[in-house]
């Protein structure tokens, strides 16, 4: 991809939702919204672009400590003129404080 865009910058706002009503702990489906500013390196041009993503994981809380996986994918636009969906891999690891 470094011959496809010089540099992204995005800002997202994230939920989540517990469908078990477990939170903060057990199953979620996790969404994401917002924009990002991207700049191509075969056109030298740049634009702003929406950006949505959606993923589920599992998320474990075990005394002070807290871990969780997932997956999902979020829609970019590293090509130009191009919308596509990247994949998202989730490992997270914590402390609960």
């Amino acid at each position: 991809l470094g011959d496809v865009y010089k540099r992204q910058i995005y800002l997202l706002a994230g939920g989540r939702y517990y469908p078990t009503g477990g939170a903060p702990a057990g199953f979620f489906i996790h969404g994401d919204i917002g924009g990002g500013h991207y700049s191509y390196h075969l056109s030298n041009e740049s634009a702003v672009k929406f950006i949505y993503g959606v993923s589920v994981g599992y998320k474990i809380t075990a005394g002070g400590f807290v871990f969780e996986v997932g997956g999902g994918g979020m829609k970019t636009d590293f090509v130009e003129n191009e919308q596509g969906f990247t994949r998202i891999l989730r490992v997270q690891g914590g402390i609960k404080f």
